[in-house]
């Protein structure tokens, strides 16, 4: 490949890095839960962090001081839970 090849190789890669989420996961207590607009708070023990939530997330198990661990991903900077667990629970 010449270097303009590459060039524009370079330019598609960072262009789908830059626009991919990423994943993470976070454990702390329920804050606040609002099911019919799909947001959860948990405090992680510094800080309460806020998520959407994708549908069917949001089990009734999930209910304010509820210890959770929820993985989401995050993107434009908004964090996004795809699975929500309580501890102790299913």
């Amino acid at each position: 490949m010449n270097s303009g090849h590459w060039l524009v190789v370079i330019v598609v890669m960072v262009a789908v890095l830059v626009g991919t989420a990423f994943a993470a996961e976070l454990s702390g207590y329920v804050e606040a839960v609002d099911r019919e607009k799909g947001f959860l708070s948990v405090k992680d023990g510094k800080e309460i962090v806020e998520f959407q939530c994708a549908p069917g997330t949001l089990k009734k198990q999930v209910r304010k001081n509820s210890e959770v661990n929820v993985q989401y991903t995050e993107e434009a900077g908004i964090k996004k839970a795809t699975k929500v667990k309580v501890h102790g629970g299913c």
